[in-house]
């Protein structure tokens, strides 16, 4: 796909949108649906339970899309694009440390496994996040299901609250759903007094016994 963006020169000038809409009708579009069909649950701030996945939102791919074909447009000519993948004994022909035949022996042993540990560690932190996609949906249907009930008025509020809140809401029980609502408003209004950023060099310490248990339950 990088190979297919590169060939439009205005490829990293067009605006996010008209980028998508050019990959998706003249573009590599098959190419776009293979790489969201296999990365499609990474994004950037992936940890992020309120962030949208690409394959959610592709428009935000684009913006990255547009920054590697920037890039190597840059890079072209240089040595460092046009480097070529080095074998082991290129790389330990090329090494400045002071090693001996043996360490050198023993390094050339270690290189494999840790390429390969590498490569795992990568698959292991990709399916994670792939995990933490599936529980973004489900944070989201319930962020969904919670404004069309009028109990929450954001879905985006779901994310500032404690999974005990979140059982509150979810209860039967009208007082907690009020509780959780007055504590909100009460957020709010913080918000509102207090937008003038503050700093200190000092440990942070709240000024009253309550600041910083603002969802405590009496």
């Amino acid at each position: 796909m990088q190979a297919s963006t590169s060939s439009s020169p205005l490829f990293e000038k067009l605006s996010v949108e008209n980028a998508y809409h050019w990959l998706v009708t003249t573009g590599p579009n098959q190419a776009l649906a293979d790489f969201l069909k296999v990365h499609g649950h990474r994004c950037i701030r992936e940890t992020e339970l309120s962030e949208k996945t690409w394959a959610q939102e592709p428009r935000k791919l684009i913006a990255v899309l547009q920054s590697v074909v920037q890039l190597r447009r840059q890079h072209a000519d240089s040595k460092a694009a046009a480097l070529p993948r080095l074998t082991e004994k290129q790389l330990l022909s090329q090494l400045q440390s002071p090693l001996n035949a043996v360490g050198r022996f023993i390094l050339k042993k270690i290189l494999p496994y840790a390429r390969s540990a590498v490569a795992e560690r990568e698959w292991g932190k990709s399916t994670a996040i792939g995990i933490t996609a599936r529980l973004k949906i489900g944070y989201q249907l319930l962020a969904s299901a919670l404004c069309r009930e009028g109990v929450l008025p954001d879905e985006d509020l779901l994310y500032f609250l404690t999974h005990f809140e979140l059982q509150l809401l979810t209860s039967v029980k009208r007082g907690n759903v009020d509780f959780v609502q007055r504590t909100i408003q009460q957020v709010c209004v913080r918000l509102d007094t207090n937008c003038e950023a503050t700093y200190s060099i000092q440990s942070c310490r709240p000024n009253a016994a309550d600041e910083c248990c603002l969802f405590r339950i009496a």
